[in-house]
Order: C-alpha cells, then sequence, then structure tokens
C-alpha cells in the first residue's frame, strides 16, 4: 500500500466538510537565510565539519549558482 500525501501543519480545527483544518508554516526569505547560518554556525565552528574559510572561499561560486 503507497502511503496518502504528507501534510505538513499544526491540526487547529475541523472545516465544515469534515476536513482537518491545520495551520501550515512557511519560512520568508529572512527566515531561510537566518535558520541556513545558524547550521552553518554550528556544523562549522561547533562540530568541525567543514573548514570556517569555506563560505568565504565558495562565496562568489555559491552566488552564481544560486
Amino acid at each position: 500500500m503507497l502511503p496518502s500525501r504528507i501534510v505538513l501543519g499544526t491540526p487547529v480545527g475541523v472545516n465544515q466538510d469534515g476536513s482537518i483544518k491545520r495551520l501550515d508554516y512557511k519560512l520568508n526569505g529572512l527566515m531561510a537565510y537566518l535558520l541556513t547560518f545558524i547550521a552553518y554556525y554550528i556544523i562549522c565552528y561547533h562540530y568541525h565539519t567543514i573548514p570556517s574559510t569555506f563560505l568565504a572561499d565558495n562565496f562568489t561560486l555559491l552566488l552564481v549558482a544560486s
């Protein structure tokens, strides 16, 4: 049996047709950048997985790719 579609969000009530009303979370651009830099900080400085100069060394490449 295939899994059904996954719906993200917190159930907050029931609609008139019986479906579940959900509060969906959407990231705006600022929050997305903030979460990206927090993850980068944790990976670089806390776990030392990638060098701390990775972003500076590859900044131009990252801008061109995105």
